[in-house]
């Protein structure tokens, strides 16, 4: 069930992707957990990820929405991408979805790219990865049903921003769509 806390029990990345999902937000914290948060802010609680959490390229990446389900996604350096379901929030059920080799992931001629990329996204809905990879910034594709590997293009190595003086990359931010209809109507 919910294990109740309050905010000051946990620090956020400041580039932490967040998740409204079925009107509560979810966030990835440097404490290997993650918070959920309901719309009036009132309620807080700890979702446990399947697997601990690995900050390869910062803080706090591995949290998506797709097809109506909370996503997480886990890499080892090195070796694999797995991406996990959350299939029950009161029993804190993940299932295993997907789980590709970094060989598999990049093939051979993108091999160099491995140990330095991002999960930016997953496509809403369809089983669809989006990575950004390397110092010129390949964004990518990957297709956990057919395991097909696409280059969209590179963003180049002046995409990124300062922060502290310090060079980071920059975050990316997917685009959800907002059915304003639908609003209307009260639904």
């Amino acid at each position: 069930m919910h294990q109740s806390l309050d905010s000051s029990m946990f620090a956020i990345p400041m580039y932490s992707k967040g998740v409204f999902l079925n009107g509560i937000l979810h966030m990835s914290t440097f404490d290997n957990m993650l918070v959920a948060v309901d719309v009036e802010g009132n309620n807080w609680w700890i979702i446990h990820p399947p697997t601990t959490l690995y900050y390869r390229d910062g803080p706090g990446d591995g949290i998506f929405q797709s097809q109506g389900s909370l996503y997480f996604a886990s890499s080892t350096a090195g070796s694999e991408l797995s991406v996990w379901v959350l299939e029950d929030y009161s029993t804190e059920n993940w299932t295993l979805k997907h789980n590709v080799s970094h060989l598999q992931l990049f093939r051979t001629e993108y091999s160099f790219l491995a140990d330095d990329f991002t999960i930016i996204s997953i496509h809403l809905d369809n089983n669809l990865i989006f990575i950004v990879a390397g110092d010129e910034r390949t964004l990518m594709s990957y297709d956990m049903d057919t395991m097909e590997q696409r280059f969209i293009c590179q963003l180049g190595s002046d995409c990124q921003v300062q922060w502290c003086g310090l060079d980071v990359k920059t975050p990316y931010l997917p685009y959800v769509p907002l059915f304003s209809e639908l609003l209307a109507d009260g639904h």
